[in-house]
């Protein structure tokens, strides 16, 4: 993809640097004591930013809609009145100026403020009671030792320091990938092993809500839109808003039309879940919980997919069949399903957020009739997070392209 990496150019600096200097200083206790109050507070803002994006997403992603009102409303009078400001004055930039991610921000600064303070309390006990002792008994030892013995003790010691320095750098990367939606940033991201490795097994496990990983690995790429020119006698009965008119377009090396093809068994099927209830928004939910419990996530075909083999099976029927597939096929049953019971419904792809960076995504809207309005629903992420008609949608969502609607 690239030649030179830069994340993974700017990880192994990090990493390289205090063991470098470790050697060259050689060991010392003092030294070393000073190390480790700034070793320290590296820690404390690890552990507090892991910790507070962990408790914002509980606010706003899985408790959201029961905020208090008034909780809200002064966050709200905060982030237009104070951020927004800066987002038009140009402090902030313009595109990355979002009620939902502003007060995702400010919870965060709130709460690591808070927990930082407290863990830093913890570490000066630590400190005194044990800590800086072994260290003055290490340097005793070492005293009548060889100059490089004290060089190779002194650029260990430095280890943890160069591991919390790449774990405070691929957080700032992390927070940062979920405000831009750059292609080359993301590409650099995605093809940087080392920091895959630290999101992935440390920071995407703690920050998307629940400490296991419920979230989908969900792939870029893994969802492929391929636009064609028309030829004559081709077509498409399926509306692709947001796509040249004159155009023929492939999901994963399937037409729309084919995706989200029903059959008598699934309409049944749907008809059958949803009796005794009446109202759209019942009818949507209750096929937004069937599709997220019963579908499991096809890693194996994701993985295909992502090596441009697209001789694989999509769309409704496969899914239905099989009970498993990627986040086109979750979006093309439940097309399918919607229709079967006249639920009012769309296919959107765009950009979903997977606790590593922006990928290509698939997702659904219902219309709500009574409120005249389109609801996002996802029902990929459904074990999640509850993904009908969250109201922070939007933090992990972007670019949304109305693919067809019926």
């Amino acid at each position: 993809m690239h030649d030179v990496n830069y994340v993974d150019l700017i990880l192994a600096f990090f990493f390289v640097y205090p063991i470098l200097l470790g050697f060259v200083r050689k060991f010392s206790s003092v030294d070393l004591k000073r190390d480790v109050n700034s070793f320290e507070s590296g820690i404390s803002l690890i552990i507090s930013i892991l910790t507070s994006i962990f408790l914002a997403k509980i606010t706003l992603v899985q408790y959201g809609d029961i905020i208090n009102s008034k909780v809200r409303d002064a966050l709200n009078y905060i982030t237009v009145n104070f951020l927004g400001g800066l987002a038009q004055s140009g402090i902030v930039p313009n595109n990355s100026y979002n009620n939902q991610f502003l007060i995702y921000v400010v919870l965060i600064i709130l709460f690591t403020l808070v927990i930082s303070r407290v863990v830093g309390l913890i570490f000066a006990f630590a400190n005194n009671i044990a800590i800086y002792q072994v260290f003055d008994e290490i340097e005793l030892f070492l005293n009548n030792k060889g100059s490089f013995l004290k060089r190779i003790i002194g650029a260990v010691m430095q280890v943890p320091k160069a591991i919390c320095y790449c774990l405070i750098v691929s957080i700032i990367l992390n927070i940062t990938s979920m405000f831009s939606v750059d292609h080359n940033f993301n590409n650099y991201l995605e093809a940087s092993k080392p920091y895959r490795l630290i999101s992935e097994n440390v920071i995407a496990p703690v920050t998307n809500s629940r400490l296991a990983k419920e979230l989908p690995k969900v792939l870029n790429d893994s969802m492929k839109v391929v636009i064609k020119q028309v030829k004559p006698g081709q077509g498409s009965s399926t509306p692709t808003v947001g796509y040249p008119a004159n155009a023929l377009v492939y999901y994963n090396g399937v037409t729309l039309d084919e995706g989200i093809r029903s059959n008598k068994q699934i309409d049944e099927f749907a008809r059958n879940l949803v009796v005794g209830h009446s109202s759209v928004r019942e009818k949507a939910n209750i096929l937004y919980n069937w599709v997220g419990k019963n579908i499991e996530y096809d890693n194996g075909k994701a993985d295909k997919v992502l090596n441009n083999d697209l001789d694989v099976q999509s769309g409704a029927i496969h899914t239905f069949n099989t009970r498993t597939g990627i986040c086109f096929d979750y979006s093309c049953l439940y097309v399918a399903m919607c229709r079967a019971v006249g639920v009012k419904v769309r296919l959107i792809t765009g950009k979903g957020f997977n606790g590593t960076g922006w990928v290509n995504h698939a997702w659904n809207q219902i219309y709500l009739l009574d409120q005249e309005r389109w609801v996002n629903v996802d029902c990929t992420f459904y074990n999640y997070a509850d993904y009908f008609d969250n109201s922070s949608f939007d933090l992990d969502h972007t670019d949304a392209v109305i693919a067809g609607e019926w």
